[in-house]
């Protein structure tokens, strides 16, 4: 029987590393057996699969079923000899584990993948740490998987705090490690708590509503700071960020040179680039419903040096740097208020506003004011002006 069943593994083993995994990693082992027989390799290829489907499950599941007969046997007689089917039942199945991890690894299967079947890939670098550290890296990649989300371990992501402690655990620092389990209890009890990955961005769990960021002062020497709040309620702050303002514009509709016209391009370009020197932005981004946000950008904390209002309006008629709201602190505590010191403007009233000092389709860098249409009518009436003179 032994020998049989031996064969049975040899037999699997062989199918295992035969099939063409590189082709589709998503895939299950018998999609992809049944697409070589669909390419002429056999019909045989398919039972073989599903022979070898039935099992690898009877050898995942008996140690479990083993285990159970034991724990109903109590002390009788039989139970040496089941203990001892449970020691080999265990064996044969880390022997499956260790081959389909090996296989995979020999023909470049995702490891991603691979743990959404079942086949327990892990890099070289994982299994050269303690037992503890790749149990914790197996608990990242279930949860993962739970999730059907390869990337829930960054952080913000529900399997972040299992990510971070195998992190932790694999760079061998104990302190870091406690610190973490102690700061995923209190988040646990419902304190105010933050962490950060590199010190420019932060996330912070137990939120209260009247809450406000950013907690502290921004200095100009940190070029950018964000808060990720876990506020799920609409209305409320979803997450800020602070940074300075790019060369072409504080990016809100229409307020890059590119949009406009000249001589309102030029305008734009001039006056973006004079603002950016010393202008600090603050994005305050709120929940408008599930996955949607709605985003306000005010000045952070002083209005930079050439964005006077009245400065502004005498350079252009709806300066796009008058829609950046005035100097705020810290972001609106809801979305209400926001909107009351605030503006939002559609892309469709910006347009009607601009009209035709905007780029129109077609229209070169230096056309001003006029099309390349626009001038060729001018030309036609001009020269059916000259005609008529007699000219």
């Amino acid at each position: 029987m032994r020998r049989l069943f031996a064969s049975a593994f040899v037999a699997g083993a062989l199918l295992l590393a035969s099939l063409p995994v590189a082709a589709d990693p998503q895939k299950s082992w018998l999609d992809l057996a049944e697409d070589q027989a669909r390419m002429g390799d056999g019909p045989g290829l398919i039972s073989q699969a599903i022979d070898y489907a039935a099992l690898r499950t009877a050898m995942q599941i008996e140690p479990d079923m083993i285990r159970a007969r034991i724990k109903a046997c109590g002390s009788c007689k039989e139970r040496a000899s089941l203990e001892k089917k449970l020691a080999v039942a265990e064996r044969d199945k880390q022997a499956l584990e260790s081959l389909e991890s090996f296989v995979g690894k020999v023909h470049n299967m995702d490891p991603w993948a691979a743990w959404k079947i079942g086949i327990k890939i892990r890099p070289d670098a994982v299994m050269r740490q303690p037992p503890a550290c790749i149990a914790l890296y197996d608990r990242a990649q279930d949860c993962a998987v739970a999730h059907d989300d390869r990337y829930a371990g960054q952080p913000g992501g529900v399997c972040h705090a299992e990510q971070h402690l195998y992190q932790l655990c694999g760079m061998g620092k104990a302190k870091p490690f406690y610190d973490y389990v102690d700061f995923l209890r209190k988040k646990e009890r419902g304190d105010l708590v933050f962490e950060t990955a590199d010190g420019s961005y932060f996330y912070y769990y137990n939120v209260r509503p009247d809450m406000v960021f950013p907690t502290r002062t921004i200095e100009d020497s940190q070029s950018r700071y964000g808060v990720y709040t876990d506020n799920q309620q609409p209305g409320s702050l979803a997450s800020l960020l602070v940074s300075g303002m790019a060369l072409m514009g504080p990016d809100i509709e229409l307020s890059m040179a590119s949009d406009f016209r000249k001589p309102w391009s030029t305008i734009v370009h001039e006056d973006n680039l004079k603002v950016s020197s010393t202008a600090r932005l603050i994005e305050c981004n709120y929940v408008l419903a599930p996955k949607r946000i709605q985003k306000f950008k005010f000045w952070y904390r002083q209005r930079p040096a050439g964005a006077d209002p009245a400065y502004l309006s005498s350079r252009m008629k709806d300066h796009p740097l008058l829609r950046v709201g005035a100097p705020v602190s810290t972001c609106p505590a809801s979305l209400a208020e926001a909107r009351a010191i605030g503006t939002i403007v559609a892309r469709e009233e910006l347009e009607r506003r601009y009209g035709a000092m905007l780029k129109q389709p077609g229209a070169s860098e230096d056309s001003g004011a006029a099309s390349p249409e626009e001038t060729l009518r001018r030309n036609d009436a001009a020269a059916e002006r000259n005609r008529r003179r007699g000219r």
